[in-house]
């Protein structure tokens, strides 16, 4: 592994409360912390804005745990082990994500920018400040397929949310399923999008044809207001000020700007809607065939039972729970599907907002083993 060679912020300048293209030495200290709880077979690894040096005083602290399983006690568990470090140097102390990744995942995916992999290998640092050795990120496809599918989730959710007439969570799904398709469209180019968190961001880094094409659709002050609805909603519960398209048309302008994105994207690295292998299949479209629904008027692909579940979600926790933990919850429901005893859960969380992450599935992937590291 090579050494870090931009010098640590001290913790009087990390006081300051923004990085300086700097890595956050507190953040060093809650990863070093967690790896000191964990076995061998397991590594650490800081990755995100406070690794790379633009964080902010809200940016989340990003850990990768490589080798540890994906079940929710288990991330639970490291989630508590880092938050006794953090709040012992960070005042107040930031959010921590922790992200597991199987060995053979990470190996699969480490050379794949796109993927959270890719993102781990190119900028990570272990617990100790070093980065993991250099490694070519030139299999673009692993991560950009991953994105597609996000972004057919995030569209299919504000299709189904828009027929329900919960607009709030459309536009924050419609905002979702764009910033993903571009994501996505980055990644297909090569074309780095990690100093970006939004919309307006992600296509001033676009290609300019895509740019225009872009801008054709959804304009810059069109977007600038999605984002800003719905960023403060995110851990307020309440928007600030809706933007002033009808929801109905959002929605509807998604549908197009992910259909165009994710027919370029295949087409850039020479693919099939049949190679994402999308959970939602009508039709060989791009979007496999969601680019040609109705918007409105849409019926659900889930299942009643589903359906049942998560309008009961925004019922009964919809005045308890901020949208950030909301939106997770029902992206979980949508890709794992719900929890056997959901109803006694819902309740549970009622009694007790804390205890929002028992409303996720168990397993959060596809439950495979827990291998051991790579030879080095």
């Amino acid at each position: 592994m090579a050494a870090v060679e931009r010098p640590l912020q001290t913790s009087d300048m990390a006081e300051a409360g923004s990085g300086s293209g700097q890595p956050d030495p507190r953040a060093l200290a809650v990863a070093q912390a967690l790896q000191d709880q964990l076995p061998d077979t397991q590594q650490v690894v800081l990755f995100g804005s406070r690794a790379t040096g633009f964080w902010k005083p809200h940016s989340d602290i990003d850990l990768a745990v490589l080798g540890a399983p994906s079940d929710l006690q288990t991330i639970g568990e490291m989630g508590e082990l880092a938050r006794i470090k953090a709040d012992a140097v960070y005042s107040p102390s930031p959010s921590i994500q922790i992200t597991p990744l199987s060995w053979p995942e990470f190996e699969e995916c480490r050379s794949s920018y796109p993927h959270v992999a890719g993102q781990v290998q190119l900028w990570g640092l272990t617990a100790t400040g070093d980065y993991l050795s250099p490694m070519p990120q030139d299999n673009p496809w692993p991560g950009v397929q991953g994105l597609l599918q996000v972004s057919q989730r995030h569209l299919e959710a504000a299709f189904a949310h828009a027929g329900d007439n919960r607009m709030h969570f459309a536009l924050f799904h419609s905002l979702s399923a764009m910033e993903t398709a571009a994501k996505a469209s980055l990644g297909a180019h090569r074309i780095r999008f990690d100093h970006h968190h939004d919309l307006n961001g992600f296509v001033a880094d676009l290609p300019d044809d895509l740019q225009v094409w872009m801008d054709s659709k959804i304009s810059h002050s069109q977007r600038k207001a999605l984002v800003d609805f719905r960023n403060p909603s995110l851990y307020d519960r309440i928007a600030e000020k809706w933007p002033p398209d009808p929801p109905e048309e959002i929605v509807a302008t998604a549908q197009q700007v992910c259909s165009g994105l994710a027919k370029h994207v295949l087409g850039c690295l020479g693919k099939t809607p049949r190679d994402v292998k999308y959970d939602y299949w009508l039709s060989d479209g791009p979007l496999g065939g969601l680019e040609s629904v109705p918007a409105l008027g849409y019926r659900s692909l889930l299942t009643e039972p589903e359906q049942m579940a998560i309008g009961a979600l925004h019922v009964m926790l919809g005045d308890v729970l901020p949208l950030a933990d909301l939106g997770r919850i029902e992206y979980a429901w949508r890709r794992s599907g719900l929890p056997d005893d959901v109803a006694v859960r819902i309740g549970a969380v009622m009694a007790k907002p804390a205890a929002w992450r028992t409303l996720l599935p168990d397993e959060l992937d596809d439950g495979s083993e827990t291998d051991q590291p790579p030879a080095q």
